[in-house]
């Protein structure tokens, strides 16, 4: 099965502008010359509780972070049974 380009894309620029997908990719083995033949199945499974403990390697845009600071201040998150 042949993946749409646009997946590739997403793979590159994650690759490109996350630390935390580049560190978790890598330790799935995938390396950045991978990134045109991987497919979906190949990619680890993210779990809530990793975005919420990586959350600022996660945004790809400062925007994002600067507007949950202004509005909530530095992002901290506290899981809770």
């Amino acid at each position: 099965m042949r993946n749409h380009p646009s997946f590739h894309n997403f793979l590159r620029f994650t690759w490109e502008n996350s630390a935390f997908y580049r560190r978790t990719y890598t330790a799935y083995g995938i390396r950045e010359s991978d990134l045109e033949q991987v497919t979906l199945q190949d990619l680890p499974i993210i779990t809530k509780q990793m975005v919420l403990d990586n959350f600022d390697e996660i945004v790809t845009d400062g925007k994002i972070l600067s507007a949950v600071n202004w509005r909530f201040g530095p992002f901290q998150v506290t899981m809770t049974a």
